[in-house]
């Protein structure tokens, strides 16, 4: 979710370059753009305390979700369009490398999950196969949730020292250096 922040401030600095939209407004689009996927991690976290990564069956549908977001934001601007739509594959892409079990890149047409190259490692996960494209199924990405998840992986990414964690507060650092930096120019 740091990287997700990051990237969306950038968006929103290059969206008020583009615009007549006030700066902080622009802000707000851009981490929208790139946290609106994610909603659906708040309503399972509210509706029933989960914090695990298996929220992406409900808006992770990159195929479905893109050209939607960016039709809401053609009512604003073909600016808004492009930063929600950019936005949101740059969440996708994020989620289909280093934590959670990928994101169905093809649904409606193929119904598997994809994740690319690396997944963060964990306690759980130290025996994963290692693979350049990992695809499931829905049963076979609930067994390996079963088999190789972890319950805090939050805590364990991003609240020690950990490769990704450190990637994505770099990024999150980015991206308010090039907000505040864009603000004052």
């Amino acid at each position: 979710m740091p990287l997700d922040i990051g990237l969306g401030l950038i968006l929103g600095a290059q969206l008020s370059n583009h615009s007549t939209i006030p700066y902080l407004l622009c802000l707000g689009i851009g981490m929208l753009a790139t946290l609106l996927p994610d909603s659906d991690f708040v309503w399972r976290l509210f509706r029933k305390g989960d914090t695990d990564s298996t929220h992406r069956d409900l808006l992770h549908y990159p195929l479905l979700f893109t050209p939607v977001v960016f039709a809401v934001g053609l009512t604003i601007g073909m600016e808004v369009a492009l930063v929600l739509a950019l936005g949101s594959l740059l969440h996708f892409i994020h989620d289909s490398f280093g934590v959670g079990f990928g994101v169905k890149w093809l649904h409606p047409f193929k119904k598997n999950s994809y994740m690319f190259l690396y997944r963060a490692s964990t306690p759980s996960n130290k025996d994963m196969p290692k693979k350049l494209i990992y695809s499931w199924t829905d049963d076979e990405r609930r067994i390996a949730i079963k088999k190789y998840g972890y319950p805090g992986w939050i805590r364990h990414i991003y609240f020690r020292i950990h490769p990704f964690g450190l990637l994505e507060y770099a990024v999150f650092a980015l991206g308010v250096y090039v907000a505040i930096a864009s603000y004052v120019a």
